[in-house]
């Protein structure tokens, strides 16, 4: 069974409480009678005109003081807000229960339909409206607090001893925190070709990135570089065939406090879709190799735009931290909060009837 709750709050917006609000709101609940994939609808609000219009359609009302910030779209946080408070319309395996926002006029009956048809293939996943991101999300600049840097000279490992352990105490002191001591002791055994990195934290604990850089009689080995995170004490063993090595950089960072910082590194993720090049001083796309600028230049990210979530009953009984639901792709949302998004999405709706695509990824 297919419950849909459709949330309905037009607030202090003096737009949704304008005549062209009202009458939009009315359309939407026309619409949804439209989907017959929906078994009950369920219009929820505070407000007795949203009341009167729900009983004019011959739909189900309940009074519900508004449970969420209505400024911006739904996150998905607020989304499983609302989700909680009617749980028992989800109640066995295969029962989806489906949140609508009336605020996306871009939100068709045939994009809640093929959402359904989505979540009827596999109703064990939820569903969710994604919408491509205004401003790419993207991030290639990591930005740090440098402490210190120090370098560990390797030739200085003797024949008969074949280790060579580097100890220091650093101070660190974080624009308007407390002062705070760190120990970091680097050990090289050529015996077992290792290396082994101790931090210990005196005082409080803290954030701390140490970044390894190797080099050789040639010169730097950026390839073999590696990066270590420590929010606690490490003591951690690292394999690094560290014979041919000559030495290696360290480089002891925070992350930043309050917007400051002193440091900042260009870096590509796991799986990201942009690589680094020319000794970290250019980003390139992996695709076509073209070199990226900025990050208009990133590929077309997608994010939840709060419109619409078909919760299935399986993510009901989940953490919604770890749920990981299917998306359906939307071309464009059309989330209204003033006249200048109506007229947006109006046009949209005009020139652009199909805000979807069909195949879901």
């Amino acid at each position: 069974m297919i419950f849909s709750v459709l949330p309905i709050f037009p607030g202090k917006s003096s737009w949704w409480n304008s005549s062209k609000g009202y009458d939009c709101i009315h359309d939407f609940l026309t619409s949804c009678k439209e989907i017959s994939e929906v078994d009950h609808f369920l219009v929820c609000s505070s407000d007795n005109n949203i009341k009167n219009m729900a009983k004019d359609l011959s739909l189900d009302f309940r009074h519900l003081i508004q449970p969420v910030d209505i400024l911006h779209s739904y996150t998905l946080a607020d989304t499983w807000k609302i989700v909680s408070q009617f749980m028992e319309f989800c109640a066995k395996p295969g029962d989806g229960l489906l949140i609508l926002d009336h605020r996306n006029l871009l939100l068709t009956p045939k994009l809640i339909r093929h959402a359904i048809n989505v979540f009827e293939r596999s109703p064990e996943t939820s569903v969710v409206s994604l919408a491509p991101c205004l401003d790419p999300p993207c991030q290639y600049h990591a930005f740090s607090i440098f402490i210190d840097c120090m370098i560990i000279d390797f030739n200085k490992i003797s024949e008969g001893n074949n280790r060579l352990c580097f100890s220091r105490t650093l101070p660190v002191l974080i624009p308007r925190k407390n002062y705070r001591q760190i120990s970091l002791e680097v050990h090289a055994y050529h015996e077992t070709d290792s290396l082994l990195v101790t931090l210990n934290f005196l005082e409080s604990k803290g954030d701390y990135i140490l970044q390894f850089l190797p080099f050789s009689e040639d010169g730097l080995l950026f390839e073999e570089s590696f990066d270590i995170f420590a929010h606690e004490p490490i003591e951690k063993q690292l394999v690094s065939r560290i014979s041919h090595w000559s030495g290696i950089i360290c480089i002891i960072s925070t992350l930043p406090e309050l917007g400051e910082y002193d440091s900042v590194e260009v870096f590509s993720p796991p799986k990201a879709t942009w690589e680094i090049r020319e000794s970290g001083l250019a980003l390139f796309k992996k695709q076509d190799h073209q070199s990226i600028n900025g990050r208009q230049q990133f590929p077309e990210a997608y994010a939840y735009d709060g419109s619409l979530c078909l919760a299935s009953y399986f993510d009901l009984l989940r953490d919604p931290t770890l749920i990981t639901p299917t998306p359906v792709l939307m071309t464009h949302s059309g989330i209204v909060t003033d006249w200048i998004d109506y007229y947006y999405a109006a046009s949209i709706r005009a020139y652009h009837p199909e805000v979807f695509k069909v195949h879901s990824q």
